[in-house]
């Protein structure tokens, strides 16, 4: 399963749509990728992905490379990183080109930091956990072996800060749960939080405000809300939770019961879920859209990606290869966001997630108009700078409501624009 990259879904409802413009429908999706890790076998087998048009309904295979699964599709600021057990491999998203690759053992899960991936290790029979990449052309910045336990799992990455699942060696893992932390700012380990039994086994995390959210599936069936800087950690009873795709207003989607559903946090309860006939192996949530893409299992032949809505209606579905096992969503801006003239690549921002202060840096650009927009195309900060590359250029956030916004930056050389999430 995967990480995908997440949208942050509004309703307006009463009067409040009064004040929504044109603008609100200035994003769309792009292309979704379905990564398919193809037959159950490691002799002579390829793993393929492919791009699913929303426009034509067409699904087109673009690159192969040999391997046995994929673990995982990272989209960021215009190119997809997909983790298979044997490869990290780049691609441009306007022309789905592959950039760079480099062979890495047992890579599991990917999570993005400046200008760098940041990459957990499986069961290499080393002590190596994780591995940092530069974004340009993946080559190997440092890796990481001072953690006590071999099989690393889910990441995530707050500030300067990467929280790694650990589960010991296999196949016994470890009779305690752990989560490693590594400070990527001086590249360096820091600690280990020791958690108990019931959380041996964390698969895949996320952030969530405060706290960062771990799934565990074996084997034991829990949520794990762990706040670190408090010290203080929650324990749900789950029944039957497995490969989690996305956290979002406080809910978490992943598979229940041969399905998939979103479970909010709060209430403790399941808010919504859908249940196609075939066995739940990837999905991604389509928040503009409001619809999901969901793969079934499948190791001896093609199968599909179905795509249902919110109501559990099935709307479409198209071919994919054998083995879907990851799914990843592209969202782009229709109004021709990202220019030439300015590099998108270039553009630091940092911390993301942010808390009270969005930084930014890597580009120059003179009078820059630097917006904050939503996801309904309210612009919700508007100020200019002098951006020189190499300085930070401060942008006050804490006004802003948790979610998924988009930052603008135009001057007279282009305009770009990327994600950032408020926590």
């Amino acid at each position: 399963m995967k990480k995908t990259d997440i949208f942050k879904a509004s309703i307006i409802l009463g009067l409040c749509l009064i004040t929504i413009s044109a603008n609100s429908q200035n994003y769309k999706v792009k292309q979704v990728l379905v990564a398919n890790g193809g037959a159950y076998s490691f002799l002579g087998n390829y793993i393929t992905i492919g791009s699913f048009d929303p426009s034509t309904k067409k699904y087109t295979l673009f690159d192969s490379v040999t391997g046995g699964s994929v673990t995982q599709v990272l989209i960021d600021s215009g190119y997809a990183y997909m983790a298979t057990d044997s490869y990290l491999v780049k691609y441009n998203l306007a022309n789905l080109k592959r950039i760079a690759i480099t062979k890495c053992h047992e890579l599991r899960y990917l999570a993005a930091y400046k200008d760098k991936i940041v990459a957990t290790i499986g069961y290499d029979q080393t002590t190596t956990h994780l591995k940092i990449f530069k974004k340009s052309n993946l080559s190997l910045v440092y890796s990481e072996n001072k953690a006590p336990d071999i099989y690393a799992n889910g990441i995530t990455v707050v500030g300067d800060s990467a929280y790694i699942a650990l589960q010991g060696q296999y196949p016994g893992y470890n009779d305690t749960g752990r989560i490693a932390v590594e400070d990527l700012a001086h590249q360096k380990f820091k600690r280990v939080i020791t958690l108990d039994t019931t959380t041996r086994g964390i698969s895949d995390m996320f952030v969530n405000g405060n706290t960062i959210v771990g799934v565990t599936e074996y084997p034991y069936s829990n949520i794990t809300e762990i706040n670190p800087a408090a010290g203080t950690k929650k324990i749900i009873q789950v029944s039957d939770i497995y490969l989690p795709f996305d956290l979002i207003d406080d809910s978490l989607y992943a598979g229940f019961n041969n399905g998939v559903g979103g479970y909010d946090l709060n209430s403790n309860s399941t808010k919504l879920s859908i249940k196609p006939d075939p066995f739940y192996a990837a999905a991604a949530l389509d928040t503009v859209n409001r619809l999901f893409y969901y793969t079934g299992s499948s190791f001896t032949k093609p199968t599909k990606t179905w795509i249902y809505d919110y109501n559990n209606k099935a709307i479409d579905s198209f071919k994919v290869g054998i083995s879907p096992e990851a799914v990843a969503i592209e969202y782009v801006d229709k109004s021709g966001i990202n220019e030439p003239g300015i590099n998108a690549d270039n553009l630091v921002l940092y911390p993301n997630p942010a808390g009270t202060s969005l930084f930014l840096t890597g580009i120059n650009a003179k009078n820059a108009g630097i917006s904050i927009i939503d996801i309904t195309g309210r612009i919700l900060f508007n100020e200019n700078e002098n951006m020189v590359e190499g300085q930070m250029t401060q942008i006050p956030v804490s006004g802003l409501g948790n979610g998924m916004y988009f930052i603008t930056i135009q001057s007279s050389d282009g305009t770009i624009s990327k994600r950032f999430v408020k926590n």
